[in-house]
């Protein structure tokens, strides 16, 4: 929630999209009807010195990897037409990934969905079984394999907190990489470095639902996301809702999807902050006696000074805090509402102090 700059630990993987750009281009430039699998391994074969290197790279693949050649073929069973809308897609989704998180651009569901099963099939290949191989990175020429494990741990090494939930502890185990526009609907990102997320368990598990893809959506790289939600507390029951902290607009709508999204809702609402109530509570109480009772002191103002003061430094040492410890914007929040709804209770206790002081001197003033 406090934004992240992980992204570029995914850079390594930047090279990966060009395999979805050559397969593709030597699927619409491809001039020979293949029977089967098999031919399509006799044409890898060929040697030929006047290959571009976008064919040399495919043939390198094909010849290794028969699943590979089975999704040349498919491919290659496409028209000109149906091939030049995927390519496009391809072009545009690359290109305006952050645009479309953010919903200034919305024209990027012009695949019909037989073609998306198809591509779900080829592309999610590509991620489980391609991206992390050692020869895939040869034939790129990527240098040396950055496995899921070594991306883990180099980012849990640097991140502590779930950057989607901020509720949640993460450690190189227990989470994974994965897809934030997911694999089922957005299949030409399967291997898009720009799309691959780090997240605590509950947060990959929403995300892996799939059907639940609501654009625009903010996203821990592009936002910090603790400036467009809001906390709110209700004491009487102990429960806590979570709502954008803005009325209209695309802000609250990027928002409200990624509160949905993440169900973040389900997993807060019995999330009461106990312990920074009794720090609180008793650090206001402790000021209230020492301020109006050993001192004397009755001034509305002075009081309302020193509560305002002892709610600040609690938000001050909490954001020291922010990405290291857990719910975090959880907290700070709460730290608002005891400043909206608790000051008002002390001025009341205040006030009835001052009106019986106030009887007090009355009366010894009658006696004198």
């Amino acid at each position: 929630m406090w934004g992240i700059s992980h992204s570029r630990d995914f850079k390594v993987y930047s090279f990966a999209n060009n395999y979805s750009k050559d397969l593709l281009k030597w699927a619409y430039d491809n001039k020979i009807r293949f029977q089967d699998i098999d031919e399509i391994l006799d044409w890898a074969k060929k040697e030929n010195t006047n290959d571009p290197p976008y064919i040399l790279r495919i043939k390198k693949l094909a010849k290794k990897r028969r699943i590979v050649r089975s999704h040349m073929y498919t491919l290659h069973m496409y028209n000109k037409k149906k091939l030049m809308k995927v390519i496009n897609a391809q072009r545009y989704l690359s290109k305006n990934y952050t645009k479309i998180i953010k919903g200034k651009n919305k024209n990027y569901g012009f695949i019909d969905e037989e073609t998306i099963k198809d591509l779900r099939v080829i592309f999610k290949y590509a991620y489980n079984k391609l991206l992390y191989n050692e020869n895939f990175w040869e034939v790129y020429d990527a240098g040396s394999p950055v496995s899921n494990e070594t991306i883990r741990r180099r980012i849990c090494s640097k991140i502590k907190i779930c950057p989607y939930c901020d509720k949640s502890d993460i450690s190189s185990s227990e989470v994974n990489v994965d897809h934030f526009l997911p694999q089922s609907k957005f299949p030409l990102l399967s291997i898009h470095w720009k799309n691959f997320v780090l997240a605590c368990k509950p947060c990959n598990d929403s995300l892996n639902k799939g059907e639940l893809c609501h654009l625009p959506v903010l996203h821990p790289f592009f936002d910090e996301i603790n400036k467009y939600i809001k906390f709110e507390f209700k004491s009487e029951c102990k429960t806590v809702n979570i709502q954008t902290a803005y009325k209209k607009g695309v802000y609250r709508s990027r928002a409200e999807n990624f509160i949905e999204v993440m169900n973040l809702k389900e997993r807060y609402i019995r999330l009461w902050p106990n312990s920074l109530e009794k720090t609180l509570t008793q650090s206001i109480n402790s000021a209230f006696h020492k301020h109006v009772l050993y001192k004397g002191d009755y001034n509305k103002s002075k009081w309302e000074r020193l509560f305002n003061q002892i709610i600040q430094e609690n938000k001050i040492d909490l954001m020291d805090e922010a990405g290291q410890e857990t719910q975090i914007k959880l907290r700070l929040d709460f730290c608002e509402h005891v400043r909206s709804n608790d000051n008002n209770l002390w001025l009341q206790h205040l006030e009835k102090l001052i009106h019986k002081r106030r009887e007090l001197v009355a009366s010894i003033n009658e006696h004198l």
